[in-house]
């Protein structure tokens, strides 16, 4: 990718964050956490970019593969696909581990990729759907969770990735829980996305 096309991709990025009211609020190994208040929830959504170095395709590959999440995505305990009612989108389950005395938090998630989407662009809108698995005591079942991927190519080896997330974690969260994972969740889990593809293209 050409240092004008970095340039512009930049700016426009930067850009878009601020007209939709993000304010950075992390900046660290490439990878750009952005938060905004939800009057929703009461809590903060996140929104976090990186450009990696592999083809739409490889990343569509993986993020696709998405049992495989408990690999990468953050605090991850399981990951467990219970239907595909179309070609287009999946229902999953998963559980994301919380430190004691936290209780672990479970949800069932549809990922649908948008009809909209091309060769050089792949959306996949992610939110919390009723039913499909029981509900746990052990666990606090997230009430809502409503965010999105998006990749996009640079170019033949080089694609933005853009994790936006919106949430209420149900239950009792302490502040300091609340305010740390709106950066560690999007950081750890593009991160961590980042290694995997090191890895396999290594293989």
């Amino acid at each position: 990718m050409n240092i004008i096309m970095m340039f512009i991709m930049a700016l426009y990025s930067s850009y878009g964050v601020a007209e939709e009211g993000w304010q950075l609020a992390q900046d660290e190994d490439d990878i750009r956490v952005y938060t905004r208040p939800n009057p929703r929830t009461g809590l903060k959504d996140f929104k976090a970019n990186m450009i990696v170095q592999a083809s739409i395709e490889v990343v569509n590959s993986h993020m696709s593969a998405l049992e495989d999440q408990t690999n990468w995505m953050y605090d991850r305990k399981l990951t467990r696909v219970l239907d595909r009612p179309d070609d287009r989108s999946s229902i999953v389950y998963s559980i994301t581990n919380a430190p004691w005395p936290v209780k672990d938090r479970d949800v069932v998630i549809s990922f649908a990729y948008s009809e909209n989407n091309t060769e050089d662009f792949t959306r996949i809108d992610v939110v919390n759907v009723d039913g499909y698995y029981p509900v746990d005591k052990d666990m606090v079942r997230v009430p809502y969770l409503k965010g999105y991927w998006e990749l996009t190519r640079l170019d033949d080896n080089s694609t933005k990735i853009v994790f936006m997330n919106a949430a209420t974690p149900g239950g009792d969260i302490p502040d300091w829980l609340a305010d740390s994972f709106v950066l560690d969740m999007p950081y750890h889990s593009l991160n961590n996305f980042r290694d995997l593809l090191k890895k396999t293209s290594k293989k």
